[in-house]
């Protein structure tokens, strides 16, 4: 898929990390809870305050891959794991698939209202552009017709 400006491309790129930070986040949090380990024993592990550590299961903070590695060491979880798109976690339970169904659908939901309805407002304003200039070109031909 081609993008028109460097404006839609950067748009993408950024809802694309945007969403894999998220979903990173969800399932760090899910795994945290899976091994019944508090957000203080997470922050403490990591040498960071327990808000600091609420922001990463948030998604509201930026990780870097040092930093991923420690969390996926101490939850004992692969780090490419919380790099994987969207992918449900398996072993959680029966209860929580609902949960992570949500978190899926608001990714979605994300990526439309960040990308995807832009996109759509620009076509509709383009299409309108041009309905205007066929109806411009229709009254030209039609006075050259009379003429």
């Amino acid at each position: 898929m081609a993008f028109p400006t460097t404006k839609y491309y950067n748009l993408f790129l950024s809802v694309i990390i945007e969403v894999i930070m998220y979903t990173a986040a969800q399932k760090i949090k899910a795994f945290r809870e899976k091994r019944n380990y508090s957000q203080e024993f997470m922050a403490n592990q990591l040498g960071i305050s327990q808000p600091a550590y609420a922001k990463i299961e948030q998604g509201k903070t930026n990780m870097n891959l040092d930093r991923l590695k420690r969390i996926s060491e101490i939850l004992q979880v692969d780090w490419h794991y919380f790099m994987e798109g969207n992918t449900i976690i398996q072993n959680v339970e029966k209860d929580r698939e609902s949960h992570w169904t949500e978190i899926v659908n608001d990714n979605i939901q994300k990526v439309y209202k960040k990308l995807i309805k832009p996109l759509e407002e620009e076509n509709t304003r383009l299409r309108e552009k041009i309905e205007q200039l066929e109806n411009i070109l229709k009254k030209r031909n039609n006075n050259d017709l009379i003429d």
